[in-house]
């Protein structure tokens, strides 16, 4: 019997959303149109004044760490002027506070405290009422020769005697987990309490104190030189209420602390110092004034390393805080993973590159002496070994099996050959590489070549066995927690090999060695990446190909993918500017909002895959760095600086710390902001500034030195000075000036690329002479200017620009799909087009008039024009996205009533002229006429024709017809209020007992052997849930509500829609199909009759490797062959049973309505948990006993049903159907 289309469930709205615009929806709106966090508005904590970081009455207490020893030692200074040691282990605390005839008060709480750090030192300026009209200065420093501090106390304008007083104690020898850095420890384990000072013991000695404590490594002892020993006590920490309070205690042996008192003098300063105690220690006070002002020096010297200037007051404190930070990571002999937490030896990531970038090319070439000794030299066999205490997921550590044969580098410079989980090759090697390009020197470079052809075999032994040029990555950049590709061919990983190869081949020739093998390889490498991960209709290349399975292309590409095959040289121009598009309008960008910042501002999260799981989806400044690069690469001066610059301002202005690279920004939903001076922002930051903000871009193995200068079009002054190279740029009126010194230790010629000002140039002159120029034909976005000159020591280049303005390209940005498409160029002429991405047709070209019919996807698209206008010619991008000619821009509850919702039409020139809309039985003709660009009036639809769930919407205009989908959920409506009203349905729950093969709760006890990679990879556990981080995780799946509350074999939701279900806890209850060999691929259930609408209650796997793709499909297949199908899909309607997603409009955005879940272990329904639990190293939005999902499709009620196809398409999940209802027409 078919389904009489008269009548329809009548369901009362909840909420409602479009899922589908015509079929067709644009993934991602344009940058402007990004929005994320917009409740989140931040203050600005710091402003820039010079070289200076400054904040009035901040809040915070050791927040920014100084470092001194190339050690874990640090002084924590911050906002308050009140100091710790950190040793490593806390080693005291020193407070300070003022006595007078009037009381006592402590710095801490003085009514005006600026904090000013200026990189290497801190400094205040303290006003009180309790001081008059007096101001006392603070210095601090970390001293550069032990283990300690240095502090400098100054008053000016005394009017009245005033004693200081100072306190040090709390000696815990306490090691936090993360070595008290910020958003990992409280800033309370540095407090000066009682606590912290039990167990210290305290000798007064003529130069101030000795203090002893016990710490976990060992025992320390401290030495405090203060101004006058004889106005010295031991006091009690149980009375530091106030400095007067503790000056008058008594000596507790329990709670000791030392104090002293001092009476100031007007501009006389005291000093203060502590530090770790040394046998050969001549430390007096009278060599303090000395020591602090040599102190002072070194770091000046430290931080003048790097100087720069430009018209932004953010950045010209960069230089100083890069410099600085990039010394505090280097302990020989090499750099650390961070300056405080994480502060251990790990080759593999980007700190390294700190050292060449900024001229520290004896350090670079210190930690390559020190890792090159530890490559394995043997065996020259790769043998694949999965840990099985690890379930697999990972290779066993041990030399000579899995990745651990001959070309590995272990984790350490020095010491024993350890095997480690990481792949530390790949970013060392490139580090190691782009070393020689800045130094030239052949001499350590041919010492160096057996360490990169062993590297080079190594890559190809482990990572390419089907030798197809694309390679797997085993942890091999900072994104490498979680991430995990079982043997798939990885976009990433391949372009650092092919940039490995290409320059190993000029070093081959450099050295006289055949660079023929590395340049094929290289070749090769390129074009396998061309032909199987570039995806010519998009713009980008695919995240990875799976190994396995269907062997899918994973489209959705992370930052790491497009910068770093970029920053490889893979990708040509037309290639780099559609990938750079590709951030532009799919990677989340969350605004920053500061009322006190102007301009504006953005954070990038690295992708926006689900569910989240540490290090796959976070908001990191190292990441955004080299996204910054990469821009600069691809020629988006304007961009490239606004995301450098947004990336400072929020970490090192708006941030906790002054001047901070971050690890994790604030604006990570997970993480929050997190860590100090981690080594990947330092290292990238520097590359970033060097070689992209000041196009800095030397390869001495090549006798070349490019410099492209990725200024913002608006400064017209900007200047760097670095050991190896400076340069000034000053622009009056149309004359631009350029004064370039080198002091590279290789002579290079140089090769200089400007972007045009003006479309024409008056004269080129280069140290006072006249010579010709070159116009850089390859150039897109800006006419560009090229001159090659032979080497030498100093360039004036002097360029006059003419006053003919650059044309700019007028065109619609949206485009309707099939429609006619202009773009004029005034006053240029097009020379011709590149249109890589197919998106026109019917081409035509008079002078400068594009004219074209649109077609392709409903997406962001590029294509390409080459102009020539005055003496230039380039390149011009012309963006537009693509849209449905019609479209339904909105539909909207209105209460139990129904809903609205407008045509909107997309058409150029063509007016839309009376339309019929049908939703289920309801049908309307609607009689007007929709201009072009314009939307209809707005049409309301009864709920009584409305399903329950997903409804069909159809337009007909003329022959030409058009659906969408709304979803229309209202589980919470009660059923015996809907037998109030007519109706001509009845559900019917498909009892599909004799179809299932499994329990539910079976699904991750099983073992997913087979098929696995044969290769050395990282891999999804065998117990099918977790990652290669958290191998052993095991959530428990428990239907034990669900099947209570089965009644008689059918649980009911609360609006009358029943599944079939078995209630007995010993019966199978789903399923399961898999691309895993424990379950078929596909099953099939038969079906009957006519229906109108299926449910399905499901429940599987997925995971944050599988997102954004289909990962299976139910097909419903018609007596006459045709079919519907619902595709299940991470993360709009296909979730992981063990937890939920997290959504925001942020870094975790969902394009689709969010489906209710069956709770199992509670049997409630509803959309989100009301509790969830910690999954350790999974998620934190874990669901105890996990929970099912309910989807529903429409069907085509006047087709006879033939049956239901359930497929598992993606590899590494399960697809679980558990029951099936379908509303059919009553009798």
């Amino acid at each position: 019997m078919k389904c009489n289309n008269k009548y329809r469930i009548q369901i009362w709205p909840l909420f409602l959303v479009v899922l589908l615009l015509i079929n067709c929806k644009s993934y991602a709106q344009g940058v402007q149109n990004k929005v994320g966090n917009t409740n989140n508005i931040r203050i600005l904590r710091y402003h820039p004044e010079g070289n200076d970081f400054v904040i009035v009455n901040g809040d915070k207490r050791y927040n920014r760490a100084l470092y001194g020893t190339h050690s874990a030692f640090r002084v924590e200074g911050g906002d308050l002027p009140e100091f710790a040691l950190f040793m490593p282990g806390i080693g005291g605390d020193m407070k300070l506070g003022v006595m007078t005839s009037a009381g006592s008060k402590w710095f801490n709480d003085f009514d005006t405290i600026e904090m000013r750090y200026r990189p290497g030192t801190i400094l205040y300026r303290l006003k009180d009422k309790s001081i008059g009209n007096a101001e006392i200065h603070l210095q601090l420093l970390a001293m550069n020769d032990r283990d300690g501090m240095l502090l400098k106390v100054q008053i000016f304008n005394m009017k009245k005697e005033i004693s200081l007083i100072c306190v040090y104690g709390g000696a815990s020898g306490m090691h936090p987990s993360r070595n008290g850095d910020i958003g990992a420890d409280p800033s309370s384990d540095f407090f000066l309490t009682a606590k912290h000072s039990e167990g210290n013991k305290y000798t007064i000695e003529k130069y101030g104190f000795s203090l002893f404590f016990n710490d976990k490594k060992g025992d320390i002892t401290l030495t405090g030189i203060v101004p006058s020993f004889l106005s010295s006590k031991i006091g009690d920490a149980n009375a530091l209420n106030s400095p007067n309070e503790i000056w008058h205690s008594k000596k507790n042996n329990l709670t000791p602390v030392f104090v002293s008192k001092n009476k100031l003098e007007d501009n006389t300063p005291l000093y203060f110092s502590v530090y770790r105690k040394d046998s050969s220690d001549k430390m007096t006070y009278q060599r303090l004034p000395k020591v602090f002002d040599n102190t002072c020096k070194y770091f000046q010297a430290i931080a003048d390393r790097v100087k720069i200037e430009t018209p932004d007051p953010y950045l010209n404190t960069l230089g100083g805080d890069i410099s600085i930070a990039g010394d505090g990571i280097w302990e020989s002999p090499a750099y650390m993973h961070g300056a405080v937490a994480w502060r251990m030896w790990l080759n593999g990531w980007r700190g390294l590159y700190v050292a060449d970038d900024l001229g520290w090319h004896d350090r670079a070439k210190t930690e390559f002496c020190a890792y090159n000794k530890m490559q394995l030299t043997a065996p020259d066999t790769a043998i694949t070994f999965p840990d099985p205490n690890f379930n697999l997921a990972r290779q066993k550590e041990k030399i000579g099996v899995g990745i651990y044969n001959e070309g590995y580098i272990t984790r350490l410079p020095k010491g024993k050959l350890v095997a480690n989980h990481y792949d530390m090759n790949l970013v060392y090697i490139d580090e190691m590489l782009r070393h020689f390009q800045w130094t030239g020197d052949t001499a350590f470079l041919r010492k160096c070549w057996p360490v990169i052809k062993r590297n080079i075999d190594w890559e190809k032994r482990n990572f390419d066995q089907d030798n197809n040029g694309l390679f797997d990555a085993y942890a091999c950049i900072w994104a490498s927690d979680a991430l995990q590709y079982s043997g798939g061919d990885v976009a990433h990983s391949s372009a650092y090999n092919y940039y490995a190869n290409k320059e190993a081949a000029v070093i081959a020739k450099t050295l006289g060695y055949e660079p023929q093998p590395f340049l094929v390889e290289a070749a090769k490498i390129k074009a396998a990446m061309n032909r199987i991960l570039w995806m010519p209709d998009r713009g980008w290349y695919a995240e990875y190909k799976d190994r396995l399975g269907l062997q899918l292309l994973h489209k959705d590409a992370a930052l790491w993918t497009i910068y770093h095959s970029i920053d490889s040289d893979v990708p040509d121009g037309f290639q780099a500017y559609q990938m750079l598009r590709y951030v532009d309008t799919h990677i989340p960008h969350i605004p920053i909002k500061c009322p006190g910042l102007k301009g504006n501002y953005y954070m990038l999260s690295t992708t926006d895959w689900m569910p989240y799981v540490w290090s796959l989806n976070n908001v990191v400044m190292a990441e955004m760095s080299h996204t910054a690069l990469a821009y600069w690469q691809g020629g988006r001066n304007e961009e490239a600086f606004r995301l450098f610059k947004s990336m400072i301002v929020e970490s090192m202005y708006l941030g906790s710390s002054p001047g901070n690279f971050e690890q994790i920004s604030y604006y990570d939903k997970n993480r929050g902001e997190l860590f100090r001076d981690f080594a990947d922002p330092i290292g990238i930051s520097s590359r970033a500034l060097v070689e992209g903000l000041y196009g800095i871009r030397p390869n001495a193995l090549m006798d070349t030195l490019t410099i492209v200068p990725g200024f913002p079009a608006s400064w017209k002054k900007a200047a760097i000075n670095l050991p190896d190279i400076n340069y000034t740029f000053n622009r009056e009126d149309n004359i631009d000036d350029y004064e370039i010194y080198t002091s590279f230790k290789k002579e290079m010629n140089l090769k200089f690329l400007v972007n045009a000002k003006a479309a024409n140039v008056s004269a080129v002159e280069v140290n006072g002479k006249n010579i010709s120029w070159k116009n850089n034909f390859n150039a897109i976005g800006k006419p560009q200017i090229e001159l090659l000159l032979p080497t030498q020591k100093t360039y004036s280049i002097k360029i006059k620009w003419g006053y003919l303005a650059q044309t700019r390209a007028v065109y619609d940005s949206n485009a309707a799909v099939n429609n006619k498409f202009v773009v004029l160029f005034p006053k240029a002429k097009i020379i011709s087009l590149n249109d890589p991405q197919k998106i026109l047709s019917d081409i035509q070209i008079t002078d400068n008039h594009l004219t074209a019919i649109t077609n392709g996807s409903c997406q962001w698209h590029s294509f390409f024009v080459q102009i020539q206008q005055g003496q230039f010619c380039w390149w011009v991008p012309i963006n537009i996205e693509l849209i449905k000619p019609i479209q339904i821009v909105g539909a909207y509850d209105r209460g139990k009533n129904g809903i609205s919702l407008k045509i909107k039409n997309n058409n150029s020139g063509i007016n839309v002229d009376n339309f019929t809309i049908s939703v289920n039985d309801y049908q309307k003709k609607i009689i007007a006429s929709i201009p072009p660009k314009h939307s209809s009036d707005e049409i309301f639809i009864p709920a009584k024709y409305l399903f329950f769930g997903t409804n069909k919407i159809s337009v007909q205009i003329n022959n030409r017809k058009v659906d969408t989908l709304i979803t229309y959920w209202n589980v919470e409506d009660k059923e015996e209020d809907l037998k109030t009203r007519p109706s001509a349905y009845k559900y019917e729950a498909v009892n599909i007992w004799g179809f299932y093969n499994d329990k539910v709760t079976n699904i991750f006890k099983n073992k997913y052997m087979a098929p696995r990679p044969s290769s050395p990879t990282l891999q999804l556990p065998v117990q099918g849930v977790g990652n290669w981080c958290s191998p052993l995780v095991l959530p428990d799946i428990n239907d034990e509500g669900l099947r209570k509350n089965a009644k008689n074999n059918y649980f009911k939701l609360q609006n009358g829609l029943p599944f079939f279900t078995p209630a007995n806890i010993g019966s199978s209850n789903i399923l399961f199909t898999s691309q895993w060999n424990n379950y078929p691929k596909s099953a099939t259930i038969p079906l009957s009759g006519n229906a109108c609408h299926a449910y399905f209650l499901m429940a599987g796997s997925t995971n944050a490797m599988q997102t954004r793709m289909i990962n299976g499909e139910i097909i419903i297949h018609y007596k006459d062959n045709t079919s519907d199908t619902l595709l299940l899909k991470n993360p709009d309607n296909w979730c992981p049973i063990e937890q939920d997603y997290t959504f925001d409009n942020a870094a975790f955005p969902i394009h689709a309505p969010q489906p209710y879940r069956l709770y199992l272990q509670s049997g409630k329904v509803a959309k989100r948990s009301d509790r969830y639990i910690n999954i350790g190293g999974l998620t934190t939005v874990g669901i105890q006993g996990g929970a099912a999902t309910i989807l529903d499709m429409p069907l085509e009620g006047n087709k006879c049903l033939q049956s239901l196809e359930l497929k598992t398409i993606a590899n590494d999940v399960v697809i679980g159907l558990m029951s099936v209802t379908l509303v059919r027409e009553k009798q």
